[in-house]
């Protein structure tokens, strides 16, 4: 149970960090005080979860945002540039 409220807390700090919103204070002794102890291949695993969680979560915020990701700016300048 301690690897997932370590993941939640790791997504949250990602997602409020993309935001603006600082939980660095708390988020960093949570985070170190876990993972201290962990092997690379428990903390890769564990790193993959948290970034796939944290992109899917601010994906679907900036979705409902109207929020225009890199790449669809980059595919409307290329087809704005052909014209």
């Amino acid at each position: 149970m301690q690897i997932l409220a370590f993941q939640a807390e790791s997504v949250a700090f990602l997602v409020c960090s993309k935001y603006g919103i600082d939980t660095s204070e708390y988020s960093f002794g949570y985070v170190a005080g876990w993972s201290s102890n962990k092997d690379t291949k428990e903390l890769k695993s564990s790193l993959d979860t948290i970034t796939k969680c944290a992109d899917e979560i601010t994906r679907r915020i900036d979705k409902d945002l109207g929020v225009k990701s890199l790449d669809q700016i980059a595919k409307r300048k290329e087809r704005v540039m052909e014209r």
